[in-house]
């Protein structure tokens, strides 16, 4: 069994058993010291003592505690301490009701926003679309324009080739008459002075090879180079 030294009124004193201190009804204050300890501690503060500092309830009596101020006193606290409630409460359901409504506009907030949203998008889904299909269209006429203009360039090409045949032909038909009529100026049915003869013999040439000239250019247009 443990014995405790105790400090008081400036003398120590011990040992002495825990019923020895019960007797002696030492303070809470008291520093006590054992065998273990590292020094002085109050007497509170040791596990082993606090049971003596328990305080004992006097006997119960009821007509006493009936007429006792202090429970006259706690029921009005009570009924004061309901009365006080009751505003808290009251405010209490105000938070609530208003935290509710918060969300509930959040909410509505979040949807109407989200409507606005799902609506932009489909507007631009609508105009994404629309401008595809004036591409596929302007695409389209582009390609029948261009179609066009190659039939058209197709309708030139063979106009001018026509007309470059029927000029080809006139060429011929010139060329060959320039021919006829050069052999005839070398043949001896020519009737006229010599210098004469020499004259015409050569601007007969000078036709012939400019005749040429132009049929083969008309040949080279036509067929390209030989």
């Amino acid at each position: 069994m443990k014995t405790y030294f105790i400090h008081s009124e400036g003398q120590q004193l011990g040992p002495f058993s825990v019923e020895e201190l019960k007797q002696r009804k030492i303070s809470r204050d008291t520093p006590v010291w054992c065998e273990g300890m590292d020094g002085w501690e109050l007497a509170i503060t040791v596990e082993e003592l606090k049971t003596l500092f328990i305080s004992t309830p006097p006997p119960f009596n009821n007509s006493k505690l009936a007429d006792s101020p202090s429970l006259t006193a706690e029921k009005s606290s009570g009924e004061t301490k309901v009365s006080e409630e009751q505003p808290e409460k009251k405010s209490n359901t105000w938070i609530y009701i208003s935290f509710v409504l918060l969300i509930c506009i959040s909410i509505a907030f979040f949807t109407y926003q989200q409507i606005q949203i799902n609506g932009l998008e489909s507007e631009v889904i609508e105009k994404t679309d629309s401008i595809k299909e004036l591409k596929r269209i302007s695409t389209g006429q582009a390609q029948a324009l261009s179609e066009m203009t190659q039939e058209e360039e197709m309708r030139a090409n063979v106009e001018k080739r026509e007309t470059l045949k029927q000029e080809l032909n006139g060429l011929n038909m010139k060329l060959q008459q320039a021919k006829d009529k050069l052999a005839k100026l070398n043949s001896s049915e020519f009737e006229g002075a010599p210098e004469d003869k020499i004259e015409m013999i050569q601007t007969q040439e000078g036709e012939i090879r400019s005749l040429e000239s132009q049929v083969k250019q008309i040949n080279q247009e036509l067929y390209g180079a030989q």
